[in-house]
């Protein structure tokens, strides 16, 4: 599980830092609505990957 929650970690954290770089891309080379879907469903996959990650965390903290 130990494994399971850093790979998870590393993911959400790559996820993220994609999301930051996405949208500071698009605020300053403008959007239209291809980009602004990709980047909606990006953020949905980071939001999910995080719930999921913190879940993984959770039962790994209380397994102990």
């Amino acid at each position: 599980m130990k494994t399971a929650s850093i790979i998870l970690s590393s993911i959400t954290i790559l996820m993220a830092l994609s999301q930051l770089i996405c949208g500071l891309w698009l605020q300053s080379h403008g959007a239209d609505a291809s980009n602004i879907a990709f980047h909606t469903k990006l953020g949905i996959g980071t939001v999910i990957m995080a719930l999921i990650t913190f879940t993984v965390m959770l039962i790994t903290i209380f397994k102990h």
